[in-house]
């Protein structure tokens, strides 16, 4: 990664998104809304857009029994 890149401030919401993520894998079970957000020191709404945004790209799925979030399928393709 070329220097410049480096010294460049991350993007917050995929710094946000991907913090979400990792809790999830972290995990290893669903997670609520408000345990996520939380675990990020998220606001709810935001983790919700978040989560939802991440949800259309198949990265987390919803937990049909419990309503939580985990992580999507496409993650390993």
């Amino acid at each position: 990664m070329p220097q410049s890149a480096r010294a460049r401030p991350p993007i917050q919401s995929v710094a946000r998104a991907a913090g979400l993520l990792q809790q999830l894998a972290v995990l290893g079970r669903p997670a609520s809304l408000a345990e996520l957000a939380a675990a990020c020191e998220l606001e709810r709404t935001t983790a919700w857009r978040l989560l939802t945004t991440l949800e259309a790209c198949g990265l987390v799925d919803r937990d049909s029994s419990s309503d939580g979030f985990r992580v999507g399928f496409a993650v390993a393709e």
